[in-house]
């Protein structure tokens, strides 16, 4: 056999090992006891509100829309232009119990922001550069926008004014705010999560990582913070401080959504790959482990990117709830600690 074909045969036969093994520890991987569908042809951006009640996406091909999540149910569609469906690859979402219960899409440079209630439009603004990541506070007053110039803002959302800059070296790839409004937390390619008051604009505390930054999450207290790096193990960090407080280590995973439990004890984990994780804040150890589900047996790994996940409350107990970016909105079952 020629040298090239060889080595396109040993590609080849790594490539199809390795979804065989994808595959299997998957099927033997609990998976969700409900998939319910919002987006035929996926979604480009989601995320779900702090008590699991709401998401709001930005699907591929139909624009933003907002559900409530139990039933599934689909309550405004929103679209920068009327007559056609806009781009959305952040969007931003308060609880639906907020002082001003609101909602961010953004396209490109584009932020318009949404009245949870009545669906109206409550202003529409432009920043500087383009929007990578958005959180709004659980007030709904505000939002952190991480851009892709190297900087997040502060934004005011009744007025679309940058209250503060919060400065990086380059992309910001994710955001969070505590639900006391007073801290946010910034994640970059250059390496860092930054703490930042709220109050005055300065920065509380730094953790460095080996590699780009692809998600953090405050505590709802602010005073613990997560983030992860790509091919390294997660981190738990005491704001204050800076010290870690446990270490994630769940191998070369790449994790794209992060949420602290209300009582600080334990941590949500979304992956690329479409697992979900519940994990012990003290112990960094994962008490719960699930997989999202594809809707078909064609559907790629990569179209199982959990975007968002949460909490949620009900008749029948808590339950997990997970934005899937094959547009899906998926329930796991909560075991006892």
């Amino acid at each position: 056999m020629p040298a090239r074909s060889l080595k396109t045969f040993r590609f080849w036969s790594r490539s199809i090992v390795i979804a065989l093994m994808t595959a299997l520890v998957s099927a033997c991987t609990p998976g969700p006891e409900r998939i319910d569908v919002v987006a035929d042809k996926g979604v480009l951006s989601g995320t779900l509100s702090a008590d699991g009640k709401l998401l709001l996406i930005g699907s591929v091909h139909h624009g933003g829309s907002l559900w409530s999540t139990a039933p599934a149910e689909r309550l405004f569609d929103w679209n920068h232009t009327a007559g056609s469906f806009s781009t959305l690859r952040a969007v931003g979402l308060s609880p639906p119990d907020a002082a001003a219960p609101t909602a961010v899409t953004v396209e490109e440079k584009a932020v318009s922001v949404w009245d949870l209630n009545s669906g109206q439009s409550k202003g529409f603004y432009a920043v500087p550069a383009v929007v990578e990541s958005i959180v709004v506070s659980s007030d709904g007053r505000s939002a952190i926008a991480g851009l892709r110039d190297s900087r997040a803002l502060h934004i005011d959302l009744a007025n679309g004014a940058s209250r503060y800059e919060f400065a990086h070296s380059a992309i910001v790839n994710s955001v969070d705010i505590d639900q006391r409004s007073q801290r946010a937390i910034t994640g970059s390619e250059d390496r860092r999560a930054r703490v930042w008051s709220l109050g005055d604009g300065k920065m509380i505390s730094e953790f460095t990582h080996g590699n780009q930054v692809s998600a953090v999450a405050l505590s709802a207290d602010g005073s613990l913070a997560f983030s992860s790096a790509q091919r390294e193990a997660s981190v738990i960090w005491d704001v204050a401080s800076g010290e870690t407080v446990s270490v994630v280590d769940l191998g070369y995973e790449l994790i794209t959504s992060a949420r602290f439990a209300d009582d600080r004890s334990t941590l949500l984990l979304g992956s690329f790959q479409g697992d979900i994780y519940r994990i012990d804040v003290a112990s960094g150890q994962v008490l719960q482990h699930w997989a999202a589900r594809a809707t078909s047996l064609f559907e790629r790994n990569a179209s199982r990117v959990v975007l968002s996940v949460s909490y949620r409350a009900g008749s029948a107990g808590q339950t997990i709830v997970a934005a899937v970016s094959n547009g899906t909105v998926q329930h796991f079952q909560l075991t006892a600690p």
